[in-house]
């Protein structure tokens, strides 16, 4: 007899895809089939500059795989054949129109005929705290009016659980009506790589990288307008001029990053912003212990886990007022809290660590985040999700003998 609970697990972009949602799920998904949990993800066949490129099926880490072509998996969900009769817990990641809400809408629909034999589970990573200003799109407006509405009713009657990744994302929920009873904080954990020798375990490559930057600070992403990449390049034209810039992620909005390309030559800043595309593993964390500070000026952020990840680096981090980044950063105790379009403010704060880098508050930034995050491992969070997923189930259960 097969014991193991069984979980579907819907997110549009999954290994070996590596922004933030990505890499929660892989690592949440990878642990919890170590322990006993038979995982199934349904994911587009899609990277995240190009369409339709990966393979149909593989198991990675006890985790299976199933990917679709990217319209099939939005408009035809009956060809993802999720397993509703034979799973434990369904659980989505966001919020997503299309296949979300047939999905929410099924299950919604099961529960009133009394035949769910699943929990469903909504994780959140910033659905409700996005500043949709940043974007100059109606398609994202509707969006944004029919979540507030029809999303929250299914989230109210159809949901289990759901995980938020920070306080400000749970909150931004309740504003938005959703249950607060429903909703528990999980934060993301760090790779193994982030507690290791960084130092001796870089390439050649990077140390090489790291000798030519000279004075760098780092943004990590990808090219997406709600990072708001602008606001370092702008600061960065009003800061000392032996600073430098070095951009890491995936450029997913191509027209935004010629937009940036466009910006950096109307400065002048062609020999200072350096555009270094992926960089992953210890390479990365190498690039975070070196930098002058790393800056994070985002339109809105649930939660921030390239922020998390260059703590543990001891990094003096820059972040947006307003936005849940200041969840972890606390101006002038662990780094710098700044008016996202203040360039001037967050230029001065630049050449202020710059010229204090071995003064007592550079100095004791650094250690309080290498000590802060020391426990934030992903065996912790999953072990979180664990539990909340068990309580899912047990919610289902209790829901259904009453009814």
């Amino acid at each position: 007899m097969d014991n193991k609970k069984k979980i579907e697990v819907l997110v549009d972009h999954f290994y070996p895809v590596m922004g933030g949602l990505a890499i929660h799920c892989l690592r949440i998904y990878e642990i919890l089939a170590e322990r006993g949990w038979q995982v199934k993800v349904r994911t587009t066949k899609n990277t995240t500059d190009q369409i339709n490129v990966l393979k149909d099926f593989e198991t990675v880490k006890g985790i299976e795989i199933f990917r679709y072509r990217f319209k099939n998996y939005r408009l035809n969900p009956f060809a993802m054949k999720i397993d509703y009769k034979g799973s434990d817990i369904i659980c989505m990641n966001e919020l997503i129109i299309l296949p979300h809400y047939f999905v929410y809408a099924y299950s919604y629909f099961l529960r009133l005929i009394g035949k769910r034999n699943f929990a469903v589970v909504t994780t959140s990573h910033g659905l409700f705290t996005t500043n949709i200003e940043a974007y100059h799109s109606f398609s994202r407006r509707v969006k944004r009016f029919v979540d507030r509405r029809l999303g929250v009713f299914f989230l109210n009657r159809t949901v289990d659980r759901i995980h938020a990744i920070s306080q400000t994302e749970k909150q931004g929920m309740v504003d938005a009506g959703v249950q607060a009873e429903k909703i528990e904080v999980i934060p993301n954990g760090l790779d193994d790589e982030a507690f290791g020798d960084v130092e001796s375990q870089a390439s050649t490559e990077i140390r090489a990288k790291v000798s030519e930057y000279g004075n760098y600070m780092l943004q990590i992403g990808r090219l997406d307008r709600h990072k708001n990449f602008e606001a370092a390049i702008q600061s960065l034209n009003l800061a000392p001029v032996n600073v430098n810039l070095v951009i890491l992620g995936p450029d997913e909005d191509k027209k935004y990053k010629k937009e940036l390309v466009a910006m950096v030559k109307t400065f002048k800043l062609e020999n200072r912003v350096i555009f270094a595309g992926v960089v992953q593993g210890v390479d990365k964390y190498y690039l975070m212990r070196h930098a002058l500070l790393y800056i994070h000026m985002a339109h809105s952020e649930g939660f921030g886990m390239v922020v998390q990840e260059a703590m543990s680096q001891g990094a003096v981090c820059f972040v947006s007022k307003g936005t849940g980044l200041e969840e972890q950063i606390k101006d002038g105790i662990n780094g710098y809290v700044l008016p996202r379009e203040n360039f001037k403010q967050i230029a001065d704060k630049i050449k202020f660590v710059l010229e204090n880098q071995n003064a007592e508050e550079i100095v004791g930034i650094r250690q309080t985040n290498r000590g802060f995050i020391k426990n934030r491992t992903w065996l912790s969070a999953s072990e979180q999700m664990e539990a909340l997923f068990n309580k899912a189930i047990r919610h289902n259960q209790e829901y259904s003998e009453k009814n």
